[in-house]
């Protein structure tokens, strides 16, 4: 199994309605720009999720941002721009070409969910 990669769902007469589905244990590949990953987490526990930075400032590599979505909450994160998170070309742990998509992975997977929304 590989990472996934997820769609992201646009807005429909103003409003976003997210479909959340399990998340992947070896995480996603997501769009980059103007969209956030919403994760829900119904675990007994607090969950990092990890995205991945491939930007430099300085000869210094930015570091990855990590967020914690504490148990029984749910976190909009983003927007990711592709200067700061997007992958290389030649990227592909999707299985296909990743290049400018944004990799996602998760702590644990145990009764979280998530969706990608366009904002």
């Amino acid at each position: 199994m590989a990472r996934t990669s997820k769609t992201t769902q646009e807005s429909a007469d103003y409003k976003v309605v997210p479909s959340l589905a399990a998340a992947n244990a070896l995480g996603h590949a997501i769009d980059s720009g103007s969209v956030r990953l919403v994760v829900a987490n119904a675990s007994g526990g607090d969950v990092d999720v990890t995205v991945s930075a491939t930007a430099a400032a300085g000869g210094l590599d930015v570091e990855d941002l990590v967020v914690t979505v504490a148990t029984a909450t749910t976190a909009w994160i983003g927007p990711f721009p592709k200067g700061i998170f997007g992958q290389p070309a030649g990227a592909n742990e999707s299985g296909g070409d990743d290049q400018g998509r944004v990799y996602v992975g998760f702590e644990s997977v145990t009764s979280v969910t998530c969706a990608v929304v366009a904002v």
